[in-house]
């Protein structure tokens, strides 16, 4: 955990957490713990040269320990100078050590019958102060003096929270509360967290389309500049290809991205986990092994679901959230150019498309986002199920891969129709809204000569054409999610019938039935949300290639205007 650490105190933009009770014992007790474990080592040493036989081990935990506890002290003390006044590294590290510690805890307690060694007595107090150090960094130490983030009058919660609090969304507690006393009013309501504002969202987009844009595009070679404004008199920027908002908004956020990528993997590992704890379950109780083996896979199932919990509700978060800044960033982007275009390209953009653009193209932004990964995730599942399902029920798993095989062409050609019908109306819908921008921009002329009725059949015929497509890609979306739905049933009946009757040896045991069962839930979730991914997937990608080619359209030419600042008016 050291180098996200690192990279984390190093990127950090605020300084000086002032002191408080907090640091300042927590700075205090790393220093018990850093002479504790040096005169552990020094126990080791003396007894060692007494005569006694003293094991490697004895020499290396509390050398490792002290250095690790100086690491430690050393970032809690880089945190409060950088201004980091939470550190999710030191909270794990402290998380680990107090849990693993309970084992030798236990071990202590049970050898020591008679008089206390030495090292029980420094167990005894190194242990509690590990315990003290975890409780301490539970809580957030207070927020830095000096912030490049500017004040606000109500600020977010989860700005000042601490990573325990944030990883449990213990910061949102007081807005429940609060509404379960008393209805919510806009007063009630947080201010948005820097990084989520329109000044921050937007500025970091310009910034990258801005040197995307410079990378894309050649002068041309002879560049003869103006005296008045120093612009070159013949230049011209020509696009070597046009630009992708997609990629854009890639690198952009690629950061955010790879964290969700890695709690979307964590999750479903997680997931993947509890069909083995329960096969180890039903085989404990079974035979009858070690009470600490059942208690430990028991321990270990409700970890594993715990954490597929908050990691998959975290990934959604930050999805969404991700999701609004990309149409954050897309709104002031369109509207900007908007402003920019040229005359020969606005003859091939109406007003309703450029609206369209902002509020329902940038909108499946919002809509896709939590959808993004999920693409090749539940693919990569499906297979790694498949696997352990082969490995459990042998060749009677290809009847389930059969049906499913029979199924992909179907939700293949499916998707495609749909994406065909989605294209067809946004062409519509971009018609309609054309029509009635120019209804509304020229009602007097409309009403003179009574054309209301005219425009108003026309435009209901647009609707209504707009209406049957959207019909049809609701049936067969309906269709899809039919087929989808029932394709877990039909793959549980048939690889367990075909387990049975391939051969008579084969018997359907609870640990084979009910893993086996586990394994075919997790398909049937992940199968159940397979053609919502593909919808919204392909509306994404719809959407993101309309605005990149409104983006790439030509400008007006502000080099053709030149100002001489020498003069005065």
């Amino acid at each position: 955990l050291t180098p996200f650490e690192v990279i984390s105190i190093l990127s950090s933009k605020r300084r000086d957490v002032p002191w408080v009770f907090t640091n300042v014992t927590k700075l205090f007790l790393s220093l018990v713990l850093i002479a504790i474990s040096a005169a552990g080592f020094m126990v080791s040493a003396v007894q060692h040269f007494q005569g006694e036989k003293v094991h490697p081990v004895a020499f290396w935990t509390p050398a490792v320990q002290t250095v690790t506890f100086m690491l430690a002290a050393v970032i809690l003390m880089w945190d409060r100078v950088r201004g980091i006044h939470t550190s999710g590294g030191l909270f794990m590290f402290w998380l680990v050590l107090s849990l693993v510690g309970v084992a030798q805890l236990r071990t202590e307690l049970r050898q020591n019958g008679g008089e206390p060694s030495v090292t029980f007595i420094l167990y005894m107090i190194y242990y509690p102060t590990v315990v003290l150090m975890l409780i301490l960094n539970i809580f957030a130490d207070p927020p830095p003096r000096v912030s490049d983030r500017p004040k606000t009058e109500n600020p977010c919660p989860a700005e000042t929270a601490s990573f325990a609090s944030l990883c449990l969304f213990g910061w949102f507690d007081t807005l429940i509360w609060r509404g379960f006393r008393k209805p919510l009013t806009w007063a009630d309501l947080w201010n948005l967290r820097y990084h989520d504002t329109s000044t921050y969202c937007v500025a970091k987009f310009e910034k990258r389309w801005n040197k995307i844009l410079k990378q894309s595009t050649r002068f041309s070679k002879t560049e003869n500049h103006t005296k008045l404004s120093g612009l070159p008199d013949s230049e011209r920027n020509r696009p070597k290809k046009p630009i992708s908002i997609l990629g854009t908004i890639l690198r952009t956020y690629w950061t955010t991205l790879l964290s969700a990528a890695l709690l979307k993997i964590l999750s479903d590992v997680c997931a993947l986990l509890n069909p083995h704890l329960l096969y180890l379950i039903i085989t404990f109780v079974e035979n009858k092994g070690y009470v600490w083996k059942g208690v430990m896979y028991a321990v270990g199932m409700f970890l594993a679901a715990e954490i597929h919990t908050i990691t998959l509700q975290h990934y959604s978060n930050m999805m969404y959230t991700l999701g609004i800044n990309w149409r954050t960033a897309l709104m002031s982007a369109i509207y900007k150019k908007a402003l920019r275009i040229s005359s020969s390209s606005r003859k091939t953009v109406s007003v309703g498309e450029i609206v369209n653009l902002m509020a329902v193209d940038a909108q499946r932004c919002v809509e896709t986002a939590p959808f993004l990964h999920a693409g090749w995730t539940l693919l990569v599942t499906i297979i790694v199920c498949m696997y352990f399902l082969w490995r459990i029920l042998g060749v009677a798993t290809l009847a389930g891969i059969a049906i499913l095989i029979i199924l992909i062409p179907i939700n293949v050609v499916t998707t495609k129709r749909i994406r065909t019908l989605q294209l067809r109306q946004l062409k519509h819908k971009d018609e309609r809204v054309k029509f009635i921008s120019e209804v509304l921009s020229g009602i007097k002329i409309l009403k003179m000569y009574a054309w209301e009725q005219s425009f108003r059949t026309f435009i209901l015929k647009i609707r209504d054409q707009e209406l049957s497509l959207l019909k049809t890609a609701a049936i067969l979306n309906a269709s899809t999610s039919f087929c989808t739905f029932c394709s877990s049933i039909l793959v549980l009946l048939a690889s367990f019938t075909i387990f049975v009757l391939i051969d008579e040896r084969n018997v359907l045991t609870p640990e084979i039935a009910f893993v086996a069962m586990a394994f075919f839930n997790i398909m049937r979730h992940h199968l159940s949300y397979f053609p919502t991914t593909v919808e919204f997937n392909i509306q994404f990608f719809v959407a993101t290639k309309r605005i990149s080619k409104f983006m790439n359209a030509d400008e007006l030419d502000f080099t053709s205007i030149s100002h001489d600042m020498s003069k005065k008016e």
